[in-house]
């Protein structure tokens, strides 16, 4: 079995399936990664956040609640965490919508122990040795209009 090559990394769970939750924990924790939390909705996981950022989140798509794992992945993109998908799931238009968000990768489940470790440390590694994107620079503003001149008087 792999073990972390990232000491002490800690990793985020949010996956509404208990069992999948724990199986997941188990393979990371005999790897040495440290789970900082398992989170069943993106509220939950948004709360364990305020209180420790994860290096890395396993994120599944379809979460309990209103809002998706998409949507937290929206949300991780912007604070610049990196996250690997899990799904059970994945025909065209949701890899579509999945992509959108920029992610370090995707798994489908059901899953091998070491598909989910060497996926991480590849995804963990690639966030680690890739630039983040530049924003596109803003248009200049637009040079003022030259004031209208008075008429001339004769």
């Amino acid at each position: 079995m792999l073990t972390s090559v990232i000491p002490t990394a800690s990793v985020l769970v949010v996956e509404d399936e208990f069992l999948v939750a724990h199986e997941l924990q188990m393979i990371l924790e005999q790897a040495r990664y440290r789970v900082c939390g398992q989170a069943f909705s993106v509220a939950e996981a948004l709360s364990l956040m305020q209180h420790e950022r994860p290096d890395i989140v396993l994120l599944d798509i379809y979460l309990q609640g209103e809002q998706t794992g998409l949507d937290l992945a929206r949300h991780l993109d912007g604070l610049n965490i990196p996250f690997v998908f899990i799904s059970a799931f994945a025909n065209a238009s949701l890899i579509e919508e999945a992509k959108a968000t920029r992610p370090q990768g995707y798994l489908v489940k059901p899953f091998r122990p070491q598909d989910v470790l060497v996926t991480l440390e590849i995804a963990y590694h690639r966030f680690q040795t890739t630039p983040p994107p530049v924003a596109p620079a803003p248009e200049p503003p637009a040079a003022p209009k030259p004031a209208p001149r008075p008429a001339a008087r004769h």
